[in-house]
């Protein structure tokens, strides 16, 4: 991967970002320039600026958290590398 990246994510009990700045930090070891975004406290963050996009959330009664819908529904990935993970406890 080359270029900026953004690991952006959502979390209620802490799994979820933990696992999202564990991400983060392995990609800064690999020299990556990257941006860890809490999707709940960071509302406007989009995915424009970005290369590659990570984007983690957890998984509750069978749905992911809102926060990470809703991004996914006002960002283009055209042309971006794109990742998810989810943590379902």
């Amino acid at each position: 991967m080359k270029g900026k990246t953004l690991v952006a994510f959502t979390s209620k009990s802490g799994a979820t970002e933990e696992a999202a700045s564990l991400i983060a930090k392995i990609l800064k070891e690999k020299n990556l320039d990257v941006d860890l975004v809490n999707l709940k406290k960071d509302k406007k963050v989009t995915s424009s600026e970005y290369d590659n996009v990570v984007v983690g959330g957890a998984v509750r009664c069978g749905n992911i958290y809102g926060e990470v819908e809703k991004f996914f529904k006002e960002n283009s990935f055209s042309k971006k590398n794109v990742a998810l993970f989810i943590v379902s406890g």
